[in-house]
């Protein structure tokens, strides 16, 4: 298809399927195929032949004005046209660029011409393992070359405008999502090295699975980054995401009562660790450690104003086996509750405890783990979920039903809450009433897990998860209501307030308007 400026307008089926296209203006195009290129005149397709090179890339500067570049082993084979004279072979740049396939994108995509004559090629040179960046700048008079500075990592785009070149390479983690990127702004011998702002929305990390947000520009969020792993924490203000250093080893959930005031949860040297965002600084607070815990974790914290109540697994000592628990922490330390039976080692837990405290005398955790083997019988692969209601002082904990999970819940008000999880596969959504009772909420799914929960009223829930979109629950006197709502396989939502909400995965994020 072509657009002129007024309509797209269908153009005739090529022949063959070109590697590349450039297009100066609506009445001429360029693409090389193997071992021909083919011209748009407006009208018709036409096709030149030439001598046997293999041709990937091409670049024109102005109708019927033009530089191809080939591939092989003797070399980068180079054709030219002008409106004077049409293709023929013009000097190659020397040396040959870098036998190897990781790299063959970034020479594929590294020609770039401007009107003012000129064309830039961006490839790799030298050794294999220790190759050299450089930009050769063509000219009728020939080729010239320019030393670009070392990328940080894997070299992405060339953009080139008469006068500068810029060349962006992103950080990337093992799976090639993006971390971070910078461009490289330039021409000639000299360079200067610009990071790229992340664009409004967009966590910074490869993998962000938690957030806590008060306002449409205050959120705090956690995740974790790069080839190894590594956690970190993500602070917006305004309209940008900044990263901050971590400051426990594994954060597991967060939580913000007022702008500026947050806990993280999760551990330190094996230990349920929390720490506390107050005056722009992290502050660590005393590990966990009642007699009867080995190690272990946070992975649930709830709270109301500064009070919080959290939630855990552990490991008993003795190797007795891996159970869940609740704390608090007051002037006087820690007051940790074990929960439930243990079981046999943390693999046996489907969900780990997710907490949800709508007052601050009133909690509710729910958890989910495979169901212990009977003797003579391997360990059941469905699990049993429970839940432990803070009530009057009191922990209770019972069983909420059998081969599903719950993952995560938010308790709109003292008397109602929302949890997402997975039947398997379609994906879960349950809802506990005034009675106690957990009921389905009828929102048919097709291989889905439900992974988080938001409710910003009373009357109002969020739900996101993988392999469906977000869902919108709404409270009536019969039950609660359902419908789509918004983008596909986000891992976590957190709202502030009704229809105010940021969503994410691991690629992107969106904010409700």
């Amino acid at each position: 298809m072509a657009f002129d400026g007024a309509a797209v307008r269908v153009l005739p089926r090529m022949p063959l399927r070109p590697f590349d296209l450039s297009c100066p203006s609506a009445m001429y195009c360029a693409a090389p195929d193997a071992t021909s290129l083919f011209e748009w005149d407006g009208a018709t397709w036409t096709e030149t032949p030439l001598g046997g090179d293999y041709l990937w890339d091409v670049g024109c500067w102005a109708e019927r004005a033009c530089l191809a570049l080939g591939g092989g082993y003797a070399g980068t084979p180079t054709y030219a046209r002008s409106p004077e004279a049409t293709w023929h072979a013009v000097p190659s740049p020397s040396g040959r660029p870098v036998d190897d396939s990781s790299l063959w994108d970034t020479v594929r995509l590294g020609l770039e011409c401007v009107p003012n004559d000129e064309c830039h090629l961006l490839r790799y040179t030298g050794r294999r393992r220790a190759p050299d960046l450089e930009l050769l700048t063509w000219t009728t008079g020939g080729w010239v070359e320019n030393a670009v500075p070392t990328p940080e990592g894997m070299v992405k785009a060339l953009g080139c405008r008469p006068g500068e070149c810029v060349v962006i390479d992103a950080i990337v983690d093992p799976d090639e999502y993006p971390l971070r990127a910078r461009a490289l702004h330039g021409y000639g011998p000299a360079w200067v090295h610009r990071s790229m702002v992340n664009p409004h929305g967009v966590l910074p990390g490869s993998r962000p699975f938690e957030a806590s947000c008060l306002t449409r520009d205050w959120c705090v969020g956690i995740g974790s980054s790069g080839v190894g792993d590594e956690d970190y924490v993500v602070r917006r203000t305004g309209r940008r995401w900044v990263e901050v250093a971590p400051p426990l080893e594994s954060q597991w959930d967060v939580d913000c009562w007022r702008t500026g005031s947050c806990v993280v949860a999760g551990w330190h040297d094996k230990k349920p660790r929390i720490a506390l965002l107050e005056a722009g600084r992290w502050r660590r607070q005393p590990v966990l450690s009642p007699p009867w815990l080995a190690e272990g974790s946070m992975t649930g914290v709830s709270c109301v104003g500064p009070r919080c109540t959290y939630t855990g697994y552990y490991r008993a000592r003795h190797d007795a086996g891996y159970g869940a628990f609740v704390a608090r922490r007051d002037g006087t330390g820690w007051h940790a509750q074990r929960l439930g039976p243990l079981v046999e080692d943390d693999t046996w837990f489907h969900a780990f405890p997710s907490i949800d405290c709508p007052t601050a005398s009133r909690c509710v955790v729910v958890t989910s783990q495979l169901q212990p083997r009977k003797p003579g019988q391997q360990r059941g692969q469905m699990p049993n979920s429970y839940e432990a209601v803070l009530e009057d002082g009191v922990w209770r904990w019972r069983e909420v039903g059998h081969d599903f999970s719950l993952f995560d819940l938010d308790c709109p008000d003292a008397d109602h809450c929302v949890a997402g999880g997975s039947d398997g596969y379609p994906g879960l959504i349950m809802a506990r009433g005034v009675d106690g009772r957990w009921r389905r909420v009828a929102a048919p799914t097709r291989n889905a897990d439900f992974y988080s929960v938001s409710c910003p009223t009373s009357r109002e829930c969020y739900v996101a998860g993988t392999g469906s979109r977000v869902r919108r629950l709404t409270r009536t006197p019969s039950g609660w209501r359902a419908r789509e709502t918004g983008p596909r396989d986000m891992t976590d939502i957190t709202c502030w307030a009704s229809r105010s909400c940021l969503t994410f995965n691991n690629r992107t994020a969106r904010v409700s308007r």
